[in-house]
């Protein structure tokens, strides 16, 4: 079955949004052709290369099309997990009998993460200035010496290629912007080029450790909540459910031998933007924009404040956003004490915008 599509693109803008509908139109209707294409001859010599063991089983493939080189790594013994941002695309997946989930690379969040991630000609349609973000967050869900297959199109530039019907946004580069690009995050460990009528360039990299440079540097970013005593006591894998303790000791009392103000007001700091970021994506701009905090009864124990993000709240901000574009969400946080007595209620205000590309 091939979907119908009436709309015919023109030429449009750049913004993001635009470029997923356009290139999901494209490849929802012209579906029926890409099990004909296979990929690349050398990549299951690449795999058996370099792929270890210790990587384990899960691998992600990244704008999977129909299918073809996830079924091949599933007959190989991988545990395959395929995203792509076209409905049919996802069906043809399925009915290889495949996991697969419609999304687009920007919009996807995964808390595990996975031994090998392929984006096989997938990264071509997101736009230059997006390309770096994107890197860096299949770098997040990579282990350290994790593998990244990586193909791309040889070129200058990027630019919708206008089709009969249904365009498609491509983005270009050379073997050395590729390289530049990948730097911070992975080692280029081989590289295969080819050409037919365009150049297709295959990059394996692996995933670079943390230098000890990184690690100072992270240290440093976290030791004020570190000393407090603030810490994450529990963490859903959603990211929806999280839990914070402060604890009370010699060392952060204050003179009189309770909890810091202060103290309670940044163990309830960052956490409702982080799980909004996580469970929105890269779609939309999120920051904390006020924070009130009123003071009932003295810290004289370990405290713990809770954070809960529904379904419900996740609708209401798509719903708001597809509306307004803006919104400001508010939440109530009540920090309790060791025999839940709520000791200081917080609210939190976060701006949410749709990003601009």
């Amino acid at each position: 079955m091939t979907p119908s599509h009436p709309m015919i693109y023109q030429m449009p803008d750049k913004k993001l949004e635009t470029i997923n509908q356009i290139n999901q139109a494209c490849y929802d209707h012209c579906a029926n052709q890409w099990d004909r294409f296979p990929f690349p001859d050398i990549l299951p010599l690449f795999i058996q290369k370099y792929y270890q063991p210790s990587l384990g089983q899960a691998v992600l493939d990244v704008g999977s099309g129909t299918g073809m080189l996830a079924q091949w790594l599933k007959d190989q013994g991988f545990d395959v997990l395929c995203i792509d941002p076209s409905l049919e695309m996802v069906r043809r997946c399925k009915a290889k009998g495949l996991q697969a989930k419609q999304i687009t690379l920007q919009e996807f969040v995964h808390s595990g993460s996975f031994g090998m991630i392929f984006a096989i000609l997938s990264l071509i349609h997101i736009p230059k200035d997006d390309f770096s973000f994107q890197l860096k967050k299949l770098a997040a869900i990579l282990p350290n010496d994790g593998l990244l297959f990586l193909g791309m199109l040889e070129g200058r530039g990027e630019k919708f290629c206008e089709g009969p019907q249904y365009p498609r946004f491509f983005a270009y580069y050379s073997r050395q912007e590729i390289e530049d690009k990948v730097k911070p995050y992975f080692t280029v460990v081989d590289y295969h080029y080819t050409k037919v009528g365009i150049g297709y360039m295959l990059f394996v990299l692996k995933k670079k450790k943390m230098s000890i440079k990184s690690l100072l540097l992270t240290f440093i970013n976290f030791w004020p909540l570190f000393f407090s005593g603030i810490k994450l006591i529990k963490r859903s894998k959603n990211y929806r459910h999280l839990v914070v303790k402060l604890k009370l000791r010699f060392w952060n009392a204050n003179y009189v031998g309770t909890q810091y103000g202060g103290s309670m007001f940044s163990m309830t700091d960052p956490f409702y933007m982080l799980m909004l970021i996580k469970n929105l994506g890269n779609d939309y701009t999120i920051w904390d924009k006020a924070t009130t905090i009123r003071y009932l009864k003295p810290g004289k124990t370990d405290l713990t404040a809770e954070f809960i993000l529904t379904q419900a709240d996740l609708d209401h901000i798509k719903e708001t956003m597809k509306e307004h574009g803006k919104m400001n969400w508010s939440r109530k946080i009540e920090i309790k004490d060791a025999h839940q007595t709520v000791v200081a209620e917080v609210e939190k205000t976060i701006s949410i915008k749709k990003r601009e590309w």
